[in-house]
């Protein structure tokens, strides 16, 4: 179902903005490397949105395509012009559609289309 402008909704779960304390900070790529070897991981997870439960109902006001839920943050060495350099990238993102609901007059929630029940249509306005 495809959800309108203007349509009365509850939602069940919502997408939060997950706290930047989270993910560590380096200053040197090797702070970077002996903090992935001691946890023996092969990146750091970098979690943006996380999903919470809620009991809210609102309108649909917007959709948005394509925001950034999670990346990995990884190191690569590259051997340019026989000098090695070694840079920050980003791997395996991922990416969800959310419907922007409007629960009060400052709160605006970003929700995944399968936490969203439809309780009145807007009537084709």
């Amino acid at each position: 179902m495809k959800y309108e402008l203007g349509d009365y909704v509850k939602i069940n779960k919502r997408w939060k903005n997950v706290d930047d304390d989270l993910i560590p900070s380096f200053d040197t790529t090797d702070q970077y490397f002996d903090y992935i070897e001691a946890k023996g991981i092969d990146g750091i997870d970098c979690v943006k949105l996380r999903k919470i439960t809620c009991d809210e109902k609102g309108y649909i006001c917007g959709f948005r395509k394509g925001v950034k839920q999670s990346h990995v943050l990884d190191v690569e060495t590259h051997d340019e012009f026989s000098i090695e350099s070694e840079y920050f990238y980003l791997r395996d993102q991922e990416y969800v559609d959310v419907y922007l609901v409007a629960t009060r007059m400052n709160c605006i929630y970003k929700v995944s289309k399968e936490d969203i029940t439809l309780l009145k249509d807007n009537g084709g306005m």
